[in-house]
């Protein structure tokens, strides 16, 4: 077949172009791991949506040391509470995408698409997943003083009591999602009482102001440790290692209860791909260290792992099934 002159120009134009655009591409994958190696080469900023005192907050602590050691970077804290976790994630999403504003939170995330009408940011887009850092059951406390010692104990009660039983949470949290969901399928009257935090739902549950509140464990243990506080129940299939002394929600007839508040760690969407997986192959070294893995065990923190596309593909799930939760618990939108 003849090819003229103009045809074989047009195809070694092609052809001319492939390579360039190779080229290019490998040069931009080596300047991106070249970056990479160098990242970081300054303190590390890392946004936590919830308040000091949290469980977010100790984990993101814990596994910050860990990073400060293994990345030779300080770690900077910065608390970023209210709006149900979209002020700090926000804050995230908008950052410059070079790997030194990162975001720990729970939760909250996945369920502020069904829990407000505007979020100001593109729950996928912005995000790029780096691994979780954990994943916790709640632990349903109530103060000492009350004298009620499990579930069934504090479910008649609340039935003899004008307005049923009041409940601390984080509002549009996955302690608020708990709460109206035991609210609704025992069949109670309840009334939701928002604070910033597990410290300030604690002591005012500690106090008898607040009846109950499903709390993380880490917050909660050593208040249940001192006998401050009872655990009437764990949201999870077997007992917490943590408070094995405690049983669990199904063991006292509360179906359809396990619930696991998890630990997301993410960088702004745009990082470099390079940054974000260097970034969780550091991080599953602090968590899978012997250390570190023993002080989240004793926190009630069970290790939950991802790589970062199984991460993203996670969290897509999750916003459906969590609008689905927030739904059937009757959470109205804001």
């Amino acid at each position: 077949m003849h090819i003229g002159p103009i045809a074989k120009r047009f195809r070694l134009g092609i052809a001319a172009s492939a390579v360039g655009l190779a080229a290019f591409g490998a040069a931009v994958s080596t300047a991106g791991d070249a970056f990479a190696q160098a990242y970081p080469t300054k303190p590390i900023r890392l946004v936590i949506t919830l308040s000091p005192g949290s469980a977010a907050d100790a984990i993101a602590r814990v596994v910050g040391e860990g990073l400060n050691q293994q990345l030779g970077q300080p770690i900077v804290y910065e608390n970023r509470v209210g709006g149900g976790g979209t002020i700090g994630a926000n804050a995230v999403a908008k950052a410059e995408p070079d790997g030194y504003t990162l975001l720990v939170v729970t939760n909250t995330h996945t369920m502020a698409p069904s829990l407000f009408n505007h979020i100001p940011y593109d729950m996928f887009a912005d995000f790029a997943g780096i691994t979780p850092l954990g994943i916790s059951p709640h632990v349903l406390i109530i103060a000492s003083s009350q004298n009620i010692t499990s579930i069934k104990e504090l479910v008649a009660a609340a039935k003899t009591r004008p307005g049923g039983i009041t409940y601390a949470a984080v509002a549009a949290s996955g302690t608020h999602l708990n709460g109206a969901h035991f609210i609704k399928a025992t069949g109670i009257e309840g009334r939701m009482v928002p604070f910033k935090g597990a410290p300030e739902s604690i002591l005012e549950v500690m106090t008898g102001r607040v009846d109950i509140y499903f709390s993380p464990i880490l917050p909660a243990l050593p208040h249940i440790q001192d006998k401050k506080l009872l655990g009437l129940g764990v949201t999870s299939k077997v007992r917490s290692g943590a408070l094995p002394d405690v049983p669990t929600t199904f063991s006292s007839g509360y179906d359809d209860s396990e619930f696991g508040l998890p630990f997301y760690f993410f960088a702004p969407g745009k990082t470099p791909r390079p940054i974000v997986n260097k970034l969780h192959e550091e991080t599953v070294k602090v968590l899978n260290s012997p250390a570190t893995s023993k002080r989240l065990k004793d926190l009630g923190i069970d290790p939950l792992i991802m790589k970062p596309e199984e991460l993203d593909a996670y969290i897509k799930k999750q916003v459906v099934s969590e609008g689905e939760q927030v739904r059937a618990a009757g959470l109205a939108k804001q």
